[in-house]
């Protein structure tokens, strides 16, 4: 506790060398979580210590055993991600749930995850959704947003957007950067709420703005659409390219095509060809001049509840295809998060699945 105090400046000056020599006695007085502390020490190289990974996973390991639930995490993280192990999904499995069996409500959140998406276990929604209850019922805002995902895709629960509009609300109100995405999204279409364009541009910008690509693609996709009251290209090009620098390959797509048609943007052919082919490959288009005729032409539109399911089961797909909605392990809800820390579930990726009219390409579904 004293240790947390100078690591974090609570109530105190914050000292990490300090901390650790706190944490250092709770360790030799065989404290679980000093062990766990000066694991995630050693294991990152901070407050000073070298870094070491193979004592770092150790003094984890040492806290896991002794029951301690987010080393639990942690260690799962660790065997998920494959970081310092080898990658264990099956392994990642039996630490989530030793956590979860604790009541834990990360291990909770963490081991639906993997029943969500059949990692180290057999693919079960009914079993996700329950772990995902559970940890809502605890206010843990990434379990509320998943699960409130579940009942707008009809996962598990019987399909009920206004329940899931609910859940997205609660995670919202504790700051979930999903959470603003998938409510955005209901608002702008009407979906299981009233439709508030408003709204859903003031959630879609705040998620956006935390590092949620899904939300700055869907900003451009609704400036482009005029969805907003107005079409704006030029605006629909910024969101675009944000979402692209976020690492978001069908938003670096569009912005190839927009740069190659100057939509919203002066025509570059080069930098069109060049964001294009960084994404499909160079070999994929045959260096065409012609780079236009690589990418579909259609429509692309369609809205209300069903396309609202194909967005989030596309989006979820992707976000687990990218490895950026990991399970989480170090949480920063709870405890000071020293910076270059890993552990947490990254934003997530967007499959864009509409288009500017005349220039942006249609995605497949599948």
């Amino acid at each position: 506790m004293v240790g947390m105090m100078y690591l974090n400046g609570e109530g105190t000056v914050k000292d990490p060398a300090e901390a650790v020599r706190w944490q250092r006695k709770g360790a030799e007085l065989g404290s679980p979580k000093s062990w766990f502390e000066l694991g995630l020490y050693t294991l990152y190289g901070q407050n000073g210590m070298e870094k070491n990974v193979a004592e770092g996973l150790r003094l984890i390991t040492k806290a896991a055993e002794a029951e301690f639930a987010d080393a639990e995490n942690q260690l799962g993280y660790m065997y998920v991600t494959g970081s310092g192990v080898a990658q264990d999904l099956r392994q990642a499995a039996v630490w989530y749930r030793k956590s979860a069996d604790q009541g834990d409500s990360v291990g909770l959140y963490n081991t639906g995850l993997l029943y969500r998406d059949g990692n180290g276990t057999g693919q079960d929604y009914v079993l996700a959704a329950r772990f995902f209850e559970k940890s809502a019922a605890q206010s843990y805002a990434p379990a509320q947003a998943a699960l409130g995902e579940l009942y707008a895709q009809g996962n598990g629960v019987e399909q009920d957007y206004m329940q899931a509009a609910e859940l997205f609300s609660e995670a919202v109100s504790l700051g979930d950067p999903t959470a603003m995405y998938d409510l955005g999204l209901l608002l702008s279409e009407g979906t299981g709420v009233r439709k508030d364009i408003a709204k859903s541009l003031e959630l879609l910008r705040k998620s956006a703005e935390l590092g949620n690509s899904m939300a700055a693609g869907r900003l451009g996709y609704m400036y482009g659409n005029g969805l907003t009251g107005s079409r704006d290209l030029k605006e629909a090009f910024a969101w675009y390219e944000k979402s692209a620098s976020m690492g978001n390959d069908e938003a670096q797509n569009i912005t190839g095509t927009m740069y190659l048609n100057g939509e919203g943007v002066k025509k570059d052919y080069a930098e069109a060809l060049r964001l294009v082919h960084e994404v499909r490959g160079a070999g994929e288009c045959g260096g065409d001049a012609q780079c236009r005729h690589c990418l579909p032409a259609g429509d692309g539109r369609g809205e209300g509840p069903q396309e609202s399911r194909r967005i989030f089961l596309r989006g979820r797909r992707a976000r687990r295809a990218a490895g950026d909605e990991q399970p989480r392990g170090d949480v920063p809800e709870r405890r000071g998060r020293p910076e270059g820390r890993e552990g947490c579930r990254g934003a997530p990726q967007e499959v864009l699945r509409r288009r500017l009219p005349g220039c942006l390409p249609v995605l497949q579904s599948g």
